[in-house]
């Protein structure tokens, strides 16, 4: 049996046929290479990629990160050519510091001691001792931030005990401005009178070397004594007159002479020697 077909069918195939070919898709946009920096652990890397953000990057690079430190830009920022991505590190440490509880002093007046008798100590300063746990902030390997955690009184300081007469002063010197002295190794400050003298806390014991108030009678400079050391081996230290103040260390060892200034009021300064 012959089948015909009649030419209105072939043009219907034709144009099915036709409708059922793959579309033409747009090409695909290609990523041109950008040159991007890379500033991480004290070097610098310049890169070549078609990364397309800095997550992306890094890990091409094999440049790995923490979770604290800190990357400019953020991680999800599209690259761009000539971008500088900058990797700061940030590391932390727990330090305990210790630190000297000034001791305070107490007055007892006596009527069994004359008013120009010399004051007695009846029991003596000590200061106390503190630890303070800190936790410390590094960037790049420099300190940053210090944030105090707890405070464990190690040892409590002891009151300085003294007694006075409360008779009439008749041998009490009175004078202008500030005098320093050392007694039996401790530093001893008078301030305008004979009639108190008061221990400094000078936090370690004195060798004599060095022992001198500044111009305005705020400051002290001194020297101590380094222990657990043979041989000639002292410190250079300073120390606020204000009661209840902290000696501070100036990272200085070894001195054979130190001053002040004296022509600098507002703005203290010293010289010094060493061995």
């Amino acid at each position: 049996m012959i089948v015909r077909f009649g030419a209105g069918l072939f043009a219907c195939l034709f144009l099915f046929l036709a409708s059922c070919t793959t579309p033409t898709l747009p090409e695909t946009a290609v990523r041109q290479p950008l040159q991007v920096t890379i500033l991480a652990d004290g070097e610098t890397h310049t890169v070549t990629t078609e990364a397309g953000n800095v997550r992306e990057l890094l890990a091409e690079a094999n440049i790995t990160y923490g979770d604290a430190d800190l990357i400019d830009p953020r991680l999800t920022e599209p690259l761009s050519d000539g971008l500088t991505i900058n990797i700061v590190r940030v590391t932390e440490s727990i330090d305990i510091i210790p630190r000297s509880i000034p001791f305070d002093r107490k007055i007892v007046r006596s009527e069994a001691m004359n008013a120009d008798d010399p004051p007695r100590i009846l029991q003596a300063g000590q200061a106390g001792l503190q630890e303070t746990r800190v936790r410390i902030v590094y960037h790049d390997g420099i300190e940053q931030q210090r944030i105090p955690i707890d405070v464990t009184i190690i040892e409590s300081a002891q009151d300085e005990i003294v007694m006075v007469g409360i008779g009439a002063a008749r041998d009490n010197v009175t004078f202008a401005g500030t005098l320093a002295y050392i007694s039996d190794g401790t530093a001893v400050i008078l301030r305008g009178s004979t009639l108190f003298p008061e221990q400094l806390d000078t936090g370690g014991p004195l060798d004599g070397r060095v022992f001198s108030l500044s111009p305005t009678g705020s400051h002290l400079l001194y020297t101590r004594t380094s222990t657990g050391t043979v041989g000639f081996n002292n410190s250079l230290w300073v120390l606020s007159t204000d009661r209840g103040a902290e000696p501070r260390p100036l990272d200085v060892n070894n001195i054979l002479w130190a001053d002040w200034n004296p022509a600098r009021l507002d703005l203290l300064q010293i010289a010094y020697t060493t061995a």
